[in-house]
């Protein structure tokens, strides 16, 4: 619970009016998503677990869910111009292929194979806190005192974690 609202206060940056009328952005709103959709895939991989190897429940993981974003996709994916799209935009699709899904994928499953589906899930937590270091790190965002009590109730609740 200590994680939970830590992550919701780093995400509505400390306005308490924000989330009481559940004011998301864009990626506010994604994330969410994503965790709801993530909460019910650490239960179906323990749940489903028969002792296959973590590197092919991988493939299998990425490979499906290549074959749902190309068919939600499928309509745009033939007007996009190809060629005029930069060598750096492939680079950051590369990068968030391996380290953002592979690896992600990869850990997590073990993760919730040897510690359990709860413990693996609180991790996730964090992922608030680091995409806010991550901006600042980048210049894209700067820190602001309101998230300071939201990352402390995240960093509480994983020292709980790791103890229990």
């Amino acid at each position: 619970m200590l994680g939970t609202l830590g992550a919701i206060w780093i995400v509505f940056r400390g306005d308490y009016q924000a989330a009481m009328a559940l004011d998301f952005n864009y990626g506010d709103l994604v994330f969410f998503i994503g965790c709801l959709v993530m909460a019910g895939y650490n239960f179906l991989v323990k749940k489903l677990y028969a002792g296959e190897p973590m590197e092919l429940m991988t493939f299998w993981v990425l490979v499906s869910g290549a074959g749902w974003l190309l068919l939600a996709s499928w309509g745009q994916i033939f007007t996009i111009e190809w060629q005029s799209i930069g060598n750096e935009v492939y680079l950051w699709i590369l990068y968030l292929s391996f380290f953002s899904t592979l690896v992600t994928f990869f850990l997590q499953q073990m993760g919730i194979v040897k510690i359990g589906a709860t413990n693996a899930v609180a991790y996730s937590f964090l992922t608030p806190a680091f995409a806010l270091l991550l901006s600042i790190l980048f210049g894209i965002g700067v820190f602001e005192l309101a998230v300071l009590p939201g990352i402390v109730l995240v960093i509480v609740a994983m020292f709980i974690i790791q103890r229990t």
